[in-house]
């Protein structure tokens, strides 16, 4: 799921095909009640109603509504993990593909090229977030396991693994924020402020000996202050004209939007008109750098692009899963622990829409609260 897309959407039809086949089991686990799947359905209606509406003359909805198409994915995933019988089968999978995407990592890093260097530099977000939330996964399942240290040694390999041989900075973040979730829930109310953050500061104290951390951070703090000169763009330049632009576009136009397939052209005018206005943006305004689909923020993404509305229907469909019932505290770690990594990203990248991060999302997400309808069909 990390590596193709074609292969994705070939899974997932073999997916649906399953539940088809499974018909009277899956009518019996009653999804078409659930407030998530429900949600997620209305929520991609309204994305797709939206963009049709507003789309402009000559231009095509059907790419920026397929972009978002792991909303309506997730109930299929959802019922195919109900219905399977042999829930470790995939668990055992997960965690071997993390420590081989780890290994690998660590082979790249040493200049050990066993796969292409676009591997990685093509897919750090995504592969940092994939990493992290199995961690945090595997130590929430520690405890309820008869060989706790084995999965907390893979939940430490897997976070030093980011924080040392990825160049993700979202990824170094989620981390430091983890850190400090865990040292909030698995500590007792007496140490639970000091342990949040206390955890979070030691994270950081030892992931500054990383280079990689020293990079993104040095790429991140260029981003403030004067506007850039003598040509360069930068990572955190780019990611701060999507923010800044973003907040525009959002403010100007706070309850419709102007259409998520209207924000390249929004921005190119934006942007352009601000290097008119101060030369020394010109590099930003280049015909190669401003191009966007993608505010790299979903939050702002769905505020600019379909107004106000979107952006509660995505934070409502965020914080639905908290509410599920029937699972058990591991579970429940596991599941808060990666809507609100998932939550976090979203606010440096668009998480939701880029295609690989949401789908690995939706994917957990399901593994996670089908053990809710499991029982049904015992």
């Amino acid at each position: 799921m990390l590596v193709s897309t074609a292969g994705t959407s070939i899974a997932m039809g073999a997916l649906l095909l399953g539940c088809v086949m499974q018909g009277r089991r899956a009518w019996h686990l009653g999804l078409w009640r659930d407030p998530l799947v429900l949600w997620s359905l209305a929520f991609f209606a309204f994305i797709a109603i939206h963009e049709i509406v507003t789309v402009a003359a000559g231009k095509s909805p059907w790419g920026i509504i397929g972009s978002y198409g792991e909303l309506w994915r997730l109930p299929i995933v959802l019922v195919a993990f109900a219905l399977i019988r042999n829930r470790d089968l995939f668990w055992l999978a997960l965690l071997t593909s993390a420590l081989i995407l780890a290994a690998l990592s660590w082979l790249h890093f040493v200049g050990l090229q066993v796969l292409a260097p676009e591997f990685f530099s093509a897919r750090r977000i995504t592969l940092g977030f994939g990493l992290v939330v199995v961690a945090w996964m595997a130590w929430s399942r520690s405890g309820s396991s008869n060989r706790p240290w084995i999965l907390r040694a893979i939940s430490l390999a897997l976070a030093l693994t980011v924080l040392f041989a990825m160049d993700g900075r979202t990824a170094h973040v989620l981390v430091v924020f983890l850190a400090a979730w865990a040292g909030w829930i698995w500590s007792s109310p007496r140490w639970r402020w000091a342990l949040a953050l206390l955890l979070p500061v030691m994270v950081l104290a030892a992931a500054m000996m990383s280079k990689s951390v020293q990079s993104r951070m040095a790429d991140t703090l260029s981003a403030f202050g004067s506007p850039p000169v003598g040509g360069q763009v930068t990572s955190s330049g780019l990611r701060k004209e999507f923010f800044v632009i973003g907040a525009q576009l959002a403010i100007e136009n706070p309850w419709l939007g102007v259409g998520l397939s209207g924000i390249p052209e929004a921005y190119r005018e934006k942007i352009v008109e601000k290097a008119q206005a101060d030369a020394r943006w010109q590099p930003y305004a280049e015909p190669a750098v401003q191009r966007t689909s993608n505010l790299h923020n979903e939050y702002l993404m769905l505020w600019a692009g379909t107004g106000i509305a979107g952006v509660l229907m995505f934070l409502a469909w965020l914080a639905l899963p908290l509410f599920t019932r029937g699972l058990r505290p591991h579970q429940r770690h596991a599941l808060t622990g990666l809507i609100l990594a998932f939550a976090l990203g979203s606010f440096m990248n668009a998480w939701l829409l880029d295609f690989t991060p949401g789908h690995v999302y939706i994917v957990l997400l399901a593994w996670l609260m089908s053990e809710r309808y499991r029982s049904s069909l015992q």
